[in-house]
């Protein structure tokens, strides 16, 4: 049996209890994407998760994730200094590495190209509100 699946629907919610006012907080979003490539689900899907979990996260990115076509940079990202952080979910690294001419050319590129955000050889990498921040978390399988 074969199929094409031409349209991806992803959903996440989250409920947030106030203990002190006995009240329920219900937040949900859905995104839809339309696939044009056999090869694009699994990219599709990541993008539209980590979307999802950043605005249920509070944060605003750009619904916009990648570029069409190939999500391949044009530069070596191992060349940028990234430093290892963590929070409360999950392990990502962070660049201030100003003056490499990698990282200016990622904040380019995902400034100018990626709307922000892009899915790309496994990590998902995303720009800070400060606008010269870079983030990169290693994407599950």
């Amino acid at each position: 049996m074969s199929f094409k699946i031409v349209k991806l629907t992803v959903g996440r919610g989250i409920t947030v209890a106030d203990e002190k006012g006995g009240k329920w907080e219900r937040q949900y979003f859905e995104l839809e994407a339309e696939i044009t490539e056999e090869n694009a689900l699994e990219l599709a899907k990541g993008n539209l998760e980590s979307l999802l979990d950043a605005w249920l996260k509070g944060e605003n990115i750009a619904p916009e994730p990648t570029i069409k076509g190939s999500t391949k940079l044009p530069f070596d990202a191992s060349k940028i200094q990234w430093q290892d952080r963590e929070n409360e979910k999950e392990k990502f690294q962070v660049s201030e590495d100003y003056d490499n001419p990698e990282h200016k050319a990622l904040l380019k590129f995902l400034n100018e190209h990626a709307g922000g955000c892009v899915n790309s050889e496994g990590y998902f990498y995303w720009v800070y509100k400060n606008g010269s921040t870079v983030g990169r978390k290693l994407r599950q399988k």
